[in-house]
């Protein structure tokens, strides 16, 4: 059928084809039996995508709640074994805030550590 087709076209850089010759031209067309088979076929993979896209969706879910959840204990200190002898962040910061606020107005300054910063491990 190709190669009928292809000795009809007419021109050389850009093939063409009359209409007479397409209304001509003889398509194959399978027995009924295999249009019914090959159909089958079709609707079977098609459903085997559909279960596939509900399976994704469901893991794309499962990932979410997994990612909230994994960030949820790291932001709680539950994601690795904790020091008991470590103080809470809380204090840390609480002891920040109060020694700037005895250098000065409360806002870090920049440039060398000082002895403090230092000892607090700031």
């Amino acid at each position: 059928m190709v190669a009928r087709m292809t000795s009809l076209a007419h021109e050389v850089a850009r093939k063409t084809l009359n209409l007479e010759d397409v209304r001509r031209a003889h398509v194959a067309i399978p027995p009924k039996v295999e249009q019914a088979i090959d159909v089958a076929e079709t609707d079977a993979l098609l459903t085997s995508i559909n279960h596939l896209e509900d399976s994704l969706e469901g893991f794309d879910q499962l990932n979410g709640s997994l990612r909230q959840s994994i960030l949820h204990q790291a932001f709680t200190g539950q994601s690795v074994p904790q020091d008991p002898e470590d103080e809470p962040a809380s204090v840390l910061l609480e002891r920040i805030k109060a020694n700037r606020q005895r250098q000065g107005n409360g806002k870090a300054k920049r440039g060398r550590k000082t002895t403090n910063q230092i000892e607090l491990g700031v």
